[in-house]
């Protein structure tokens, strides 16, 4: 019997102490040998299967991170799928079939043949969307089942989930910075400010804004995220926020202090 053979029969053990030590120590191993040795268990319904499926979808979520860090250092980042993945890393309920019926019911709400700033922005002020003016670090404001739920989110989450909307039924625009806001443009210079009860005007000559990228985009939300988690004091997230901040800002992630990085341990 193997190792691994091993820890598996001890995720059988009704004490959860032993499972989770198991469960730890099983993650420390090849991710393909352990992924072809859950494969005959997944459809268990016992106790065994369903730890062994809590093992299954925390390696999926770590090849998953892997796969967005990779794309932070190759700057190939897809801002609304990187979000839900994020989202899914701090709240692992998050459904994505709940985020697309959301989406859809908000698509139903705006009528017109061509949809433009102004059915968006009409669509997502009705609906309740709303950017609080307090409590700015409620960690539920960059969160999307959250602001599904309630309504309330900061600036650039609606202008994320805006912008996606609009992308479903035909309408571009970018996610642009105004005097320290973040809103929408589009391509016919119609400027859509959340933060300020939707309104949409024309874009005037003299007002200057910044297209954010994905990558500025990302990491505002992820600094944001990072605060509100630092507040809640939830030290898993903090960490993997960290990382991420670590490599959108270019630093590596190993220099910061530790359990994030390794300097202070290096040192000692």
């Amino acid at each position: 019997m193997t190792e691994i053979d091993a820890l598996i029969m001890l995720l059988d053990d009704e004490d959860t102490q032993v499972a989770t030590t198991a469960m730890e120590r099983l993650l420390t191993h090849d991710e393909a040998a352990l992924e072809a040795l859950i494969a005959p268990h997944r459809d268990n319904q016992e106790l065994l299967g369903a730890r062994l499926r809590q093992v299954e979808t925390i390696l999926s979520d770590k090849k998953r991170y892997r796969e967005l860090l990779g794309r932070i250092d190759r700057n190939e980042l897809k801002i609304w799928d990187d979000l839900l993945f994020i989202n899914h890393l701090l709240d692992p309920e998050i459904s994505q079939q709940a985020v697309d019926e959301a989406l859809e019911l908000l698509a139903q709400q705006i009528e017109g043949v061509e949809v433009g700033a102004v059915d968006i922005a009409r669509a997502m002020k009705e609906l309740g969307y709303v950017a609080p003016q307090e409590h700015t670090l409620d960690p539920g404001l960059n969160l999307i089942m959250d602001i599904i739920g309630a309504g309330s989110a900061s600036p650039l989450m609606l202008c994320i989930i805006a912008q996606h909307l609009g992308r479903r039924l035909g309408w571009q625009a970018t996610v642009v910075l105004s005097k320290g806001r973040h809103c929408l443009l589009d391509n016919k210079s119609f400027f859509v400010d959340p933060g300020h009860n939707w309104s949409v005007t024309q874009l005037k000559p003299n007002i200057r804004v910044y297209p954010c990228s994905n990558r500025d985009l990302l990491l505002t939300l992820v600094s944001q995220l990072f605060l509100s988690q630092m507040a809640e004091g939830h030290l898993r997230s903090i960490y993997h926020l960290s990382r991420m901040m670590a490599d959108l800002g270019g630093v590596k992630s190993e220099s910061l202090p530790f359990p994030v990085g390794d300097e202070l341990r290096q040192r000692h």
